[in-house]
């Protein structure tokens, strides 16, 4: 008789199963060279790396690892990651959303996503602009291109009934073309936001909503910490219309709607609240100023 698998073969074992058929690495651990941090995000950190038997034609490719810590996945399993990477590869080749290239994994619970690397992204552009009225003008003019491009990519999401609830400038990346790209699209945020019962496994809990406070609207902020309706199941995905309303607002007036509240319990009350009304400064495009609006709206 064989001998047993030990419990990492097995889990190995069963995320090969579900990623049979997908174009998505499972890497080992060891085989991640880490470069440098890129950043400290609310699920963990991203760095830059490279796969040392990368089989790539073009040789090593520079990644970007977001590696999830065991609070995370205390609340979304390993496998369960997987399966929303399954589910999500149909999306791979669009155009506006950035390619997850696989996972990496060992024995001591290590466990990230591989990604794309993509060399700007919307965010790093706006904080230029609040130095630079050129860059803003820019930026002014060229939200047509830039809200299609990241419309096609949630409408693309949407249609598989899967929804970003991450959606930020942070993750508008931007390729040698400054056409967008849609990175961490295949985080299962919503699978964190409907087990409130396990949020708490998150320490603060408070933290899932730090990165994202600025751009959630008001029914994911209400989801997160635990005052959506009972038994409510309806879908999120109109969340991310908010979020991309934010964008616009921001790259239109330098700010985020509710940039102006510091304190951030004020700020979360002041998003959910519907008699807190939002200040819309006039601006000469009015196609902009309606989508804008069109786009926050507390009820879409």
């Amino acid at each position: 008789d064989p001998a047993p698998l030990s419990p990492h073969q097995l889990e190995a074992s069963q995320l090969g199963e579900v990623l049979a058929g997908c174009d998505v690495k499972l890497a080992a651990w060891s085989d991640v060279h880490f470069e440098r941090m890129l950043d400290d995000g609310t699920l963990g950190k991203c760095y830059r790396v490279q796969l040392r038997n990368d089989d790539s034609p073009d040789g090593p490719r520079k990644l970007v690892l977001r590696r999830l810590g065991v609070d995370v996945l205390n609340v979304v399993s390993k496998l369960e990651w997987a399966e929303r990477l399954a589910e999500s590869q149909p999306l791979d080749t669009h155009p506006a959303l950035l390619r997850t290239i696989g996972l990496a994994s060992d024995s001591a619970n290590n466990f990230g996503l591989l990604l794309e690397s993509a060399p700007n992204s919307l965010d790093r552009i706006l904080v230029r602009a609040e130095s630079s009225e050129e860059i803003a003008t820019k930026l002014r003019l060229g939200w047509p291109q830039l809200a299609r491009e990241i419309a096609g990519g949630l409408e693309a999401l949407h249609a598989l009934d899967l929804a970003h609830l991450a959606l930020h400038p942070g993750n508008v990346m931007l390729d040698s073309h400054t056409r967008v790209r849609l990175a961490d699209y295949a985080l299962p945020m919503e699978l964190i936001v409907k087990r409130r019962e396990r949020v708490e496994a998150l320490d603060p809990p408070a933290e899932l909503l730090e990165e994202h406070q600025l751009y959630s609207s008001p029914e994911l902020l209400r989801a997160m910490v635990g005052l959506a309706e009972e038994g409510s199941d309806e879908s999120l995905a109109p969340s991310d219309v908010w979020s991309l309303g934010c964008i616009l607002y921001q790259m239109t007036h330098g700010r985020t709607p509710f940039f102006h509240i510091r304190n951030m319990v004020q700020k979360m009350q002041a998003i959910t609240n519907p008699r807190v009304k939002i200040e819309f400064p006039t601006v000469a495009n009015a196609h902009l100023n309606d989508a804008i609006q069109a786009c926050l709206q507390r009820k879409p």
